[in-house]
């Protein structure tokens, strides 16, 4: 067998045991550094994930959409997809006033419920 497909299997064996149980990606694109990504965990692995490597500041995107954590340590960008809500963060309704339009403004407002993620705590609020 090829001795480079061996040192990649290698590294895929180091990398599963490392990060066992996680769905993972690693890219190295043209840019300035590697990429190291876990799919599907909680917030809580999402943040094992980053505790593990030493990454203390890192940053969370909470959109409606998608929610991960982020950070760039050494030279290697991580990147930690989770599922649940994080605990300082908690979805609220709230009622946004739409003005009433035909042609021209007519001055009256509609109402409608949304539902918006708001966070609190040392790692911020939602981006």
């Amino acid at each position: 067998m090829n001795s480079k497909i061996e040192q990649v299997k290698e590294l895929i064996t180091q990398l599963s045991a490392m990060l066992a149980g996680h769905s993972i990606q690693l890219e190295f694109r043209n840019c300035t550094h590697p990429e190291l990504t876990i799919h599907g965990a909680t917030y809580a692995q999402a943040t094992d994930f980053m505790r593990s490597f030493g990454i203390g500041d890192r940053k969370k995107t909470i959109t409606e959409t998608v929610k991960y954590l982020s950070a760039i340590q050494d030279g290697i960008e991580f990147t930690a997809f989770f599922d649940d809500m994080p605990p300082t963060c908690h979805k609220e309704k709230y009622i946004e006033r739409i003005p009433k339009t035909q042609t021209v403004e007519t001055g009256e407002f509609i109402e409608v419920e949304r539902d918006r993620i708001v966070c609190t705590g040392a790692e911020g609020g939602a981006k």
